[in-house]
């Protein structure tokens, strides 16, 4: 049985994180993720250093849908850098079923410089796949409709899987609506105006050790996640783990 008072403990350390907000690494945020783990680890270990890490930061400036019933939030899918500035109209939106993706329908459809509203996957890490997929006929901006008003940062790249060679900006904008804007009657008409960065900056490694008598290590280890999309990988990880 776990004591009630670890419980609460590894629940205080998780209000702290939450209460900064969206943390990208190379930012401010995370400074400040990293001084509430050494305000909790400095009397309880023997060694602690933070290491600065070379990295590629992000920046979303704005990202808005203009309507003639007012403007609604949007999101952008990292680490697109630039600005997007789209029109809708009904000869430029095609709304696309999942299911046509996963049954290689969308190869009967010509989505070349259109934009395209599709659903959020099941797995929003999947948003990744569905995107590149998307890219391959050339839309012009992929819209993802979420299942309820959340806006995720899913990092979208030019392929699924970059292993051994540095990654890219996926060519195709994307962009991230909540449910009650994502619809096509509501879209058409709309202004969808975004602008995002990206700059060199440095991440943090915090490492803390523990001397003992004997020689041999046990790591344990946690970090948020890249663009801190889940609640799971970035607060409960660090949380957990600073109260051991």
């Amino acid at each position: 049985m776990i004591d009630g008072r670890i419980i609460n403990y590894i629940l205080s350390i998780a209000s702290g994180i939450e209460s900064i907000g969206e943390v990208i690494a190379g930012t401010n945020k995370e400074k400040q993720v990293i001084e509430i783990i050494k305000k909790n680890l400095e009397d309880h270990v023997d060694e602690l250093w933070i290491e600065h890490v070379p990295v590629t930061s992000w920046r979303e400036e704005v990202c808005v849908v203009e309507t003639t019933n007012g403007s609604y939030p949007c999101a952008i899918h990292p680490p697109y850098q630039g600005v997007i500035d789209e029109e809708v109209g009904y000869d430029k939106i095609i709304s696309m079923d999942l299911d046509k993706l996963e049954n290689k329908g969308i190869t009967k459809i010509d989505i070349s410089d259109k934009i395209i509203l599709i659903d959020i996957p099941r797995d929003p890490d999947d948003i990744a796949t569905v995107a590149y997929i998307l890219s391959q006929y050339s839309p012009r901006l992929i819209v993802i409709r979420d299942r309820g008003e959340s806006l995720r940062r899913i990092v979208v790249l030019d392929n699924v899987v970059a292993l051994y060679r540095e990654a890219r900006q996926l060519n195709i904008p994307v962009v991230h609506v909540g449910r009650g804007i994502g619809m096509i009657d509501k879209l058409v008409g709309s202004r969808i105006y975004a602008k995002s960065m990206r700059f060199k900056s440095y991440g943090y490694n915090f490492i803390a050790k523990l001397h003992k008598r004997y020689d041999k290590y046990i790591y344990i280890t946690a970090h948020h996640d890249h663009w801190l999309s889940g609640g799971s990988d970035n607060i409960m990880g660090i949380s957990i783990i600073t109260a051991l």
